[in-house]
C-alpha cells in the first residue's frame, strides 16, 4: 500500500518568545517596581485624561494610559504614550522594557532590539528585558550575543529557570541534544509548572522516538489541559510508533478541544487507510475538507481512499481538485496516472 504523508503542523516554535508579549512579564522582577497606587482610583480613560491635564509631566500617568490603550488593542496611541513616558523619565528601564515589547508586538524587531539594549544598559538587573533580548538574538540566529546575555544572567542568578531554558534552546539549535536536555530539565527542576519546558522536552523525546515524550506531554496537559496541540503531538507520536488506537484517541481529544483541527481529522483518515477502513477514511478527510476547502492533502487522501474503494469517478474528481489547488502535487499526478491505466 502507498505510504501516505502524516501531516505535522508547527504549533510549537523552539523559541516561543514567551515573555516578549507586551502584557506578560516573567516572575524575575529584580528591578525596582514603580508605585502605581493612584491606579486604584482610575476607573476609565477619561479619568486618566483629566489627571494628565492636571499633571502633564507625570510619566506614570502616560504609562497607565498606554496600558488602557493596549487593553483595547489601540497600539498606535499606546505607543505614543509609552514614548512620552520614556521621554519624561529617560532612566526608567521598566518603561523602556515595555516600549521594546510593544515594538515587538507591532512587528518591529529591530526597534525592539534597540530599545531592549538601551534598557539593559540603563539597568543591568532588569532581567525581563535581558531575557527578551537574549531570546530575540537566538530567534534571529545571533547565537553569540544571545548566549553571552544568557550566561550573564546565569552569573547573576544561577537559578533563573527561563535563562536555563533558553540556553537549552541554544544547544538544541546547535545539535547538542544531550546538553539541551540537561539544561531544560534543570529549568523544569526549578519550575515544575513551566508548560513550555515540558512541551519542548516532549517534542525532543518524540523526535528521538522515545516514550519519555508521553510523560512530558502528559505533564504539559496537566498544567494546561485546554491546549489541544499537546494532544495532537501525543497522537503524532503514537501514530509514528504504529500505536494507532492511542493515536486516534488523542487526535479525538484534540478535536474535542478544537473542532477546527483539520490536521487531526486528516491523520485519523491516514490511520483508517492503514487499517483498510476506507469508508471511515473518506469521512475523516471530508471533515478536514469541510473545515478547509483548500486543504490539498485532504483531497488527495480522500481521492486515494476512493481509489482503494474502486470508486474511480469520485477518486478522479478529488485528484483533479487537488491539482487545481497545487498543480505540481506529485502524489495526485501519480494517482491520475494510475486511474488512466
Amino acid at each position: 500500500m502507498k505510504k501516505l504523508k502524516v501531516l505535522r503542523y508547527n504549533v510549537f516554535n523552539i523559541l516561543s518568545i514567551l515573555s516578549i508579549i507586551f502584557l506578560s512579564c516573567n516572575s524575575n522582577k529584580n528591578y525596582k517596581k514603580i508605585n502605581y497606587s493612584f491606579n486604584d482610583s482610575i476607573k476609565s480613560i477619561d479619568s486618566i485624561n483629566n489627571l494628565i491635564k492636571l499633571d502633564s509631566l507625570n510619566a506614570d500617568l502616560f504609562f497607565s494610559r498606554s496600558n488602557f490603550f493596549i487593553k483595547y488593542s489601540n497600539l498606535s496611541d499606546a505607543y505614543k504614550d509609552l514614548v512620552i513616558s520614556c521621554r519624561l523619565d529617560s532612566f526608567n528601564s521598566f518603561y523602556k522594557f515595555k516600549l521594546g515589547s510593544l515594538y515587538y508586538l507591532m512587528g518591529n524587531s529591530k526597534k525592539a532590539k534597540d530599545t531592549w539594549e538601551l534598557c539593559a544598559n540603563i539597568d543591568y538587573t532588569n532581567i525581563d528585558c535581558r531575557l527578551n533580548l537574549a531570546e530575540l538574538y537566538l530567534a534571529v540566529n545571533d547565537f553569540k550575543n544571545g548566549l553571552k546575555i544568557i550566561n550573564e544572567i546565569l552569573d547573576y542568578d544561577s537559578e533563573n529557570f527561563y535563562a536555563l531554558f533558553l540556553k537549552g534552546n541554544f544547544f538544541l539549535f546547535n545539535d547538542d541534544t544531550t546538553k539541551a536536555i540537561t539544561l531544560i530539565q534543570e529549568s523544569l527542576n526549578l519550575n515544575n509548572k513551566f508548560f513550555e519546558g515540558f512541551d519542548l522536552m516532549g517534542t525532543i523525546y518524540s523526535d528521538l522516538n522515545n516514550y519519555l515524550a508521553i510523560d512530558y506531554f502528559n505533564y504539559a496537559c496537566i498544567i494546561k489541559p485546554d491546549r489541544y496541540d499537546i494532544f495532537y503531538k501525543i497522537g503524532m507520536f503514537y501514530q509514528k510508533m504504529n500505536n494507532y488506537d492511542n493515536a486516534i484517541l488523542n487526535y479525538l481529544k484534540s478535536i474535542k478541544l478544537n473542532p477546527s483541527d483539520k490536521f487531526s481529522y486528516h491523520n485519523i483518515g491516514v490511520i483508517n487507510i492503514y487499517k483498510d477502513n476506507f469508508e471511515d477514511a473518506i469521512e475523516n478527510f471530508s471533515y478536514a475538507i469541510d473545515i478547509d476547502p483548500t486543504y490539498n492533502e485532504a483531497y488527495f487522501g480522500r481521492a486515494y481512499s476512493y481509489e482503494l474503494s474502486n470508486k474511480k469517478l469520485a477518486s478522479e474528481t478529488d485528484y483533479r481538485t487537488s491539482l487545481m489547488i497545487n498543480p505540481s502535487y506529485r502524489p495526485s499526478i501519480l494517482g491520475l496516472e494510475r486511474l488512466s491505466k
